[in-house]
């Protein structure tokens, strides 16, 4: 039991080394993830890497410098420089005053900018980079002196950068070296627009006050023939310095020939700042040429950077492709106006492109195929979509319009009731009115005499007196009652007429409607046996793309089976021959015993071969003849 034990411990504290030993590996590897994803530019991404490698592993500075400077790239400046400053006390404060060197110049305080690359450059002494940067922001004080030895420290480390190239020729065109820089703008493969851009930065810093020499015992780094001291050092053996010498003074005759023919080109420059005869902006050997520096320098985000480095130059060479351990000089991206964002060399190694294979085409061929079918149904499914919505709309507008139609007669009809009985009220009321007329005493209108009787004699009596025609008065008052009736009823028998009208259009209505639906629905029936065909026509193309492919898969299956039978029966033939071959050399070593043995030299020859030779197990002789022993 104890030795049971003792084994499980043992067991345990191997997989607890192994364990431990493993976790440095993850971690490096997780490290390794964080600087791709910001080779790649993607901050943010790296942010999260960085959040998880917190979490798994602790905080760590070789991890912390990388934060700072993926927050220094999305903008997040504050924590980015609290987060330098608490590392310029660590192994990373190299780093540290190197950020905090660049953030000071994109604010444009190039003074503290200096100040912080100058302790950056003390703690990394070889780091050609912060050598560089330290030199432009020297150079961007106007102290040329002080740029001197770091721009050449930083060329002869890292002569294929393009950013320090860029700083390289910023130096010499400052320095009235233009066929130098020109050469080193060349070397670097930097396009017209970067060009433009550093010739516009060179008269900038042109236009700064000197700053003070120091004494510091240092010589003029300009000597004649436009050479300056640390250009020299780029050369890699004297048979270059040779060539290179001499395109140096290939590109100063044919500066002069520019110079000399001035109607060749149109040189604008600005007028504030007069150049010597000697600093000219070479234009792109093209007749009319103008180049015009551009404004002031101005912040830009890392995108438009990228945006900007994938415009293709006009005079530049197409860029090669690399390959690690195959490096060529790259086009270097143009130079924006962030003279800080100049210097930072954002290089991400492009995908090595590979053929594609006979199946991976056939496969992208398919997917292609698929895509468009997709769209097209897609399409066709956005198509029946605006039908079928503008055929409801369509309905909708047709049951409005009705519907107004209706409101509108109902609105009529109303109407002429009202006035109906508005003129029934007014005859009633001239009606009451004169009948009350006729009731005022002095106001008594001659009544209607009753006709004259057959009796002749009262009618000559001097106290006859004609009576009121009562009768007939009630014979017209029944007359207009009934005239008022008939007109009642005519009335309400337009109004049934109507009535029955409006009926008879909302059956009409519903008969179009119905037409309309049937329509609707056969169109859709159509449509749906269309959709079913076109399913059954795609279903059978595919049917077809499958069975075509399943075909190639076959003939691809059969062709290797024969390579596979090719190749078993050249493994059958070889070991044949092998097999001859051992055959023939055991019966070599064997024929020198048979005839020692002195076996009938007629009756060796025909009764044995190789073949017989190689299953014999033994060989005895009696009496002059063979006994034979097979396995």
């Amino acid at each position: 039991m104890e030795e049971q034990q003792q084994e499980q411990a043992m067991v345990q504290r191997q997989e607890m080394d192994d364990a431990r030993k493993k976790a440095p590996e993850k971690e490096q590897l997780l490290i390794m993830t964080i600087k791709e994803a910001q080779d790649q530019g993607r901050y943010f991404a790296s942010l999260a890497f960085i959040d998880e490698h917190d979490v798994k592993y602790g905080k760590s500075p070789d991890v912390e410098i990388l934060r700072a400077e993926a927050l220094r790239k999305t903008d997040q400046h504050a924590q980015s420089e609290e987060i330098y400053r608490r590392l310029t006390k660590t192994r990373q404060k190299a780093q540290a005053w190197h950020g905090l060197g660049l953030m000071a110049g994109q604010r444009g305080d190039f003074a503290e900018a200096a100040k912080n690359l100058e302790n950056a450059s003390s703690a990394a002494p070889s780091d050609a980079v912060i050598l560089s940067d330290l030199a432009y922001a020297r150079m961007r004080l106007g102290d040329l002196e002080g740029a001197r030895i770091p721009i050449g420290k930083a060329a002869e480390l890292m002569p294929q950068n393009p950013k320090v190239l860029s700083n390289m020729a910023l130096y010499l065109l400052v320095r009235g070296a233009t066929p130098a820089a020109e050469q080193v703008m060349q070397s670097a493969n930097l396009g017209q627009q970067a060009r433009q851009e550093i010739y516009a930065i060179a008269d900038q810093v042109r236009r700064l006050p000197p700053a003070p020499i120091q004494a510091s015992g240092n010589a003029s780094s300009r000597d004649d023939g436009n050479q300056v001291r640390g250009v020299n050092n780029l050369r890699a053996s004297s048979d270059e310095v040779k060539k290179k010498q001499d395109e140096v003074v290939s590109a100063s005759r044919l500066n002069q020939a520019q110079n000399s023919q001035q109607q060749a080109f149109d040189l604008q420059l600005p007028a504030s700042a007069p150049l010597p005869a000697d600093i000219q902006p070479r234009p792109d050997a093209q007749p009319q040429a103008r180049i015009q520096p551009e404004p002031e320098p101005q912040l830009v985000n890392v995108e438009q950077q990228v945006a900007r480095a994938t415009e293709p130059a006009h005079t530049a060479p197409q860029p090669q492709q690399l390959v690690r351990g195959n490096e060529q000089p790259l086009e270097m991206a143009p130079p924006t106006n962030d003279p800080i964002a100049m210097m930072q060399p954002e290089f991400a190694w492009p995908p090595v492109p590979q053929g594609p294979t006979p199946a991976g085409l056939a496969g992208q061929q398919a997917e292609e195929k698929r895509l468009a079918e997709v769209s097209r149904q897609q399409a066709e499914e956005q198509r029946q979509a605006e039908l079928a919505q503008r055929q409801v709309e369509e309905k909708r507008q047709a049951e409005v319009a009705q519907q107004q139609a209706e409101e509108k007669r109902q609105l009529e009809l109303a109407q002429q009731q009202a006035e109906e009985k508005r003129q029934l009220a007014q005859a009633q009321a001239q009606q009451e009115a004169q009948s009350q007329q006729q009731l005022v005493r002095g106001n008594e209108a001659p009544l209607e005499m009753a006709p004259p009787t057959n009796d002749p004699i009262a009618m000559m009596q001097p106290a006859f007196v004609w009576p009121p025609v009562t009768q007939q008065q009630a014979e017209e008052k029944r007359q207009a009652e009934e005239a008022r009736q008939q007109a009642e009823q005519q009335r309400q028998a337009e109004l049934a007429q109507q009535q029955a009208e409006q009926q008879r259009q909302v059956e009409l209505a519903q008969q179009q409607a119905e037409q309309q639906r049937q329509a609707e629905l056969a169109q859709q029936q159509a449509e749906q046996q269309r959709q079913v065909e076109l399913a059954q026509q795609q279903a059978e193309q595919q049917r077809q793309a499958e069975l075509a492919q399943q075909q190639a898969e076959q003939q691809r299956q059969a062709e290797l089976a024969q390579q596979q039978a090719e190749q078993q029966r050249q493994a059958e033939l070889a070991q044949q021959q092998a097999e001859e071959k051992r055959l023939a050399q055991a019966a070599a070593s064997k024929k020198p015993v048979a005839q020692t043995q002195a076996i009938p030299t007629a009756r060796s020859k025909g009764s044995t071969s190789a073949i017989d030779r190689s299953i014999l197990d033994d060989v005895s002789i009696v009496g002059g003849d063979f006994i034979l022993k097979r396995k």
